[in-house]
C-alpha cells in the first residue's frame, strides 16, 4: 500500500511546482520508477485518480516508466544491468564491485501544465 502514500507524494511535488509556474492545472505527468523501489508501476496508475482528485492533477493524463537497475563497474568502467546468472558480474572484467547509477528511484520525469 506503499504506493498510495508514493503516488500522493509525486502529485504534492507536481502540484507545489505548477503552482509556481501559475498553471491552471497539470495535463500530463510523467513518473519513472527504479526497479529496485519494490514500487509496483500498476498501483501507481490505478491509485492516480484517487490520489489527484481535487488538485491541479486531476484529470491529467499519467504515465509511468519502469527504469532498469544500472550499475557502473568499479574496475574497468563498464555500465551493465547486475544479473543473477553470472553472479552480478561485469560482463568486461568479471569484477562484483560495482556502483549504482539507476534503478533506485521513483522520480517526475517531466509534466505539461496549462496557463
Amino acid at each position: 500500500m506503499h504506493e498510495l502514500s508514493t503516488m500522493m507524494r509525486l502529485i504534492g511535488v507536481a502540484c507545489n511546482e505548477a503552482e509556481k509556474e501559475k498553471a491552471k492545472n497539470i495535463t500530463e505527468l510523467n513518473v519513472e520508477v527504479g526497479e529496485m523501489t519494490n514500487i509496483v508501476p500498476e498501483y501507481l496508475v490505478k491509485y492516480f485518480p484517487e490520489a489527484s482528485n481535487s488538485t491541479l492533477a486531476e484529470g491529467a493524463v499519467f504515465n509511468v516508466r519502469s527504469i532498469p537497475v544500472m550499475v557502473r563497474c568499479l574496475s574497468c568502467g563498464s555500465e551493465y544491468e547486475p544479473s543473477m546468472e553470472n553472479d552480478r558480474k561485469c560482463p568486461i572484467c568479471r569484477s562484483v564491485e560495482a556502483h549504482i547509477v539507476s534503478g533506485i528511484n521513483t522520480e517526475i520525469a517531466s509534466m505539461q501544465i496549462e496557463k
